[in-house]
């Protein structure tokens, strides 16, 4: 499923990818996925995880995050 969050044109990873700066790239992919804003602590801890592994790879990777987590498996 992994190739599935790489950047393609107009996917999310693409729409990601074309954002300015970690927040909102955080931002966007917790509504994209989760449906929801992330809190404070998630936030942040996002954009530690984007800035600590820049580039589509991390990106992926945090997206992969979300879809594998609890609350998108339950809830979505």
């Amino acid at each position: 499923l992994e190739p599935l969050f790489r950047p393609q044109t107009g996917n999310l990873a693409d729409r990601l990818a074309s954002l300015s700066d970690d927040r909102a790239r955080v931002r966007e992919a917790f509504r994209a996925i989760l449906s929801r804003v992330p809190d404070r602590d998630e936030l942040q801890a996002g954009v530690e995880y984007l800035r600590g592994h820049p580039g589509s790879g991390g990106t992926s990777q945090f997206l992969w995050a979300l879809v594998s987590g609890a609350e998108f498996q339950v809830n979505h």
